[in-house]
C-alpha cells in the first residue's frame, strides 16, 4: 500500500532512445501500477532463456555495452561513468543507454529475456518488480562468485543485497542504501515546545502530535505501513519467500498507522493519496504537516517541491517501538538493482563496468553527488562529500546520520509474487485506498489481499 510517486523529465542525448523517464526514487514499489503479464514472466522458465544463455557464450570481441534503465538520473550517472571508464580503463569503450518509462522498461525487458533477442548487456530492475523475473529460470547472471572473488561482499550492506538474492544466488547490485528517517519541521517543534530528543518512542511521537493538533497542525500524513513493519523486524515475505503480510504484527502495524488519523486525529491521508503528488506538496507548502517518515531520497523531494521551507527541516532517527527489544531506529524504503542478463555475450565487460560504477568509492560518491542516493557500498561512507552540511536542512550533516543508521537497515526479502501482492494493495490501482480513507479495516484488508496472492502462488 504505497502512496509515494513522482516524475521528472530528462533531456535526451543522441545515444538515448527515450526522451524522458521517471527517476528511480519516484517509483518505489510501483509494481502495483504495472500489471506485468504473468504469462510473460512464467515463460522465462522456458527453453528460450536456456538457448539464449548458450548463445551468449560466443562473446563479441568489441568493447561496447548497451544498458537499459527507467531512471533518467541513473542514465546521466552511467554516461558520466562511461566517460571515466574510457579514460581510466579502456579507451575503446562505448556505452549506449536506453531510457524508457517504468512500465515499458520492465515489460520490454521481460519480453526480450524471454525471446533471447535484443536484450541489453546491463539492466536496472526496480526491487518491487524483481520478483517478476523469478518465475522459472532466472534470466540474470549470478554475481556471488565475482563479488566473492573481488572481496566486495563485505563492503556491501547485506540487507540491501537480500532484495536481489533468490535461492542462494545474488542477481543484482543495489544502487542505494534507502535508510528511513523522520523528517521534521524544526521551527514547529521549537515553537510548540517539542524536543526531538524527547521522541524516543512512537508513543512519545503521538503525545507530541496531540500538542500540535491543538494548533491545527497534523503531525504526519498516514505513514507507509510496510516501512514501519520492516522497522519492527518483519516484512511482506520472509527469507524463504513465504507471504506473511497478514501476520498479527503486520495487521497491528497497519492498524497503528490508520489509528494516527482516525483514532488520535494527528494524521490524515495525504492529498491525492500520494506523498509525491503535486496536491500533497501544496499541503506541505501550506504547513499542514510537522513531520514525515521518509527514505534518504525523500530529502530531495522536499528540496525540490517545498524549496521555500529551506532551513526549516531536519532529520532524526525514527522513534522506536516500545516492544522492540532491538530498539531499531530505521527502516528501508525502495531500491533498484543493476543486473547482467544471461543473454549477453559480454559478461566480463559488463561486470567490470558494473564494478567501476557501483563497487568503487569514486563511483558511489559521484552517484550521491549527481543523484542524491546514499550508497550501500560502505567504503564510500568516509568520503567528506557524504558528510558535508546540507543547507536545506539548516546545515545538518544528514549524511553522517545516514551512515550511523546504515548498518542497521533491515532486509527486504524477495518472492516471485511480491509484485502480485503490491498490485493488489496499491493505492492507485489496487485496494489500498480503501484502508487509507478508512473504508476498510486493516485486518480484513490484509487477510483478503493475502488470500488473493496465495491463490496465485499455488
Amino acid at each position: 500500500m504505497d502512496h509515494t510517486t513522482n516524475t521528472e523529465n530528462d533531456i535526451p542525448t543522441p545515444r538515448e532512445s527515450a526522451p524522458s523517464a521517471p527517476s528511480r526514487r519516484s517509483l518505489l514499489r510501483r509494481a502495483g501500477a504495472v500489471g506485468l503479464a504473468a504469462g510473460a514472466a512464467a515463460m522465462l522458465g522456458g527453453p528460450l532463456v536456456s538457448e539464449a544463455a548458450t548463445r551468449s557464450r560466443t562473446a563479441a570481441a568489441d568493447s561496447s555495452l548497451t544498458l537499459w534503465t527507467f531512471a533518467g538520473t541513473h542514465n546521466r550517472w552511467f554516461k558520466q561513468r562511461a566517460v571515466e571508464y574510457q579514460k581510466q580503463v579502456n579507451p575503446n569503450f562505448s556505452l549506449t543507454t536506453s531510457v524508457r518509462p517504468y512500465v515499458a522498461h520492465h515489460q520490454k525487458l521481460l519480453t526480450v529475456l524471454q525471446t533471447g533477442i535484443g536484450a541489453p548487456d546491463l539492466a536496472d530492475v526496480e526491487q518491487g518488480l524483481f520478483g517478476s523475473f523469478l518465475h522459472g529460470t532466472v534470466p540474470f547472471a549470478p554475481l556471488e562468485g565475482r563479488l566473492n572473488a573481488g572481496h566486495f561482499l563485505g563492503s556491501l550492506v547485506p540487507s540491501r543485497e537480500a532484495l536481489y538474492t533468490w535461492q542462494g544466488h545474488i542477481y543484482g547490485v543495489e544502487h542505494a542504501l534507502c535508510p528511513v528517517v523522520l523528517y521534521y519541521r524544526a521551527d514547529y517543534f521549537a515553537q510548540y515546545g517539542i524536543k526531538p530528543t524527547d521522541l524516543k518512542t512512537w508513543d512519545d511521537y503521538i503525545a507530541a502530535g496531540l500538542k500540535l493538533k491543538a494548533h491545527n497542525i497534523y503531525m504526519t500524513p498516514i505513514p507507509v505501513w510496510d516501512v514501519l513493519l520492516r522497522q519492527r523486524g518483519s516484512d511482506l515475505f520472509d527469507a524463504k519467500g513465504n507471504l506473511i503480510a497478514d501476520s498479527p504484527l503486520s495487521i497491528a502495524t497497519l492498524q497503528w498507522c490508520v489509528d494516527l488519523a482516525y483514532k488520535h486525529k494527528i494524521a490524515k491521508a495525504p492529498a491525492g493519496l500520494d506523498t509525491g503528488s503535486p496536491a500533497f506538496f501544496i499541503e506541505m507548502a501550506q504547513g499542514t504537516y510537522a513531520s514525515i517518515v521518509g527514505a534518504d531520497w525523500y530529502a530531495g523531494f522536499l528540496e525540490d517541491n517545498v524549496t521555500h521551507l529551506s532551513g526549516k527541516w531536519r532529520a532524526m532517527p525514527l522513534p522506536v517501538w516500545s516492544d522492540d527489544k532491538a530498539k531499531r531506529q530505521t527502516s528501508c524504503y525502495g531500491g533498484t538493482g543493476l543486473c547482467i542478463p544471461v543473454t549477453t555475450g559480454k559478461q566480463d565487460l559488463a561486470w567490470d563496468f558494473l564494478r567501476f560504477c557501483m563497487l568503487t568509492a569514486q563511483g558511489e560518491v559521484e552517484q550521491y553527488s549527481l543523484v542524491g542516493l546514499y550508497p550501500p557500498f560502505v567504503p564510500a561512507w568516509k568520503d567528506s562529500a557524504l558528510q558535508a552540511p546540507v543547507p536545506y536542512f539548516g546545515g545538518q550533516r544528514v549524511g553522517a546520520l545516514l551512515a550511523e543508521l546504515g548498518q542497521t537497515v533491515p532486509p527486504q526479502y524477495q518472492s516471485p509474487y511480491r509484485a502480485t501482492f503490491n498490485n493488489f494493495t496499491a493505492v492507485t490501482t489496487g485496494d489500498g485506498a480503501n484502508v487509507l480513507t478508512g473504508r476498510q479495516a486493516p485486518a480484513a484488508f490484509l487477510k483478503y489481499e493475502s488470500a488473493r496472492t496465495r491463490a496465485q502462488m499455488k
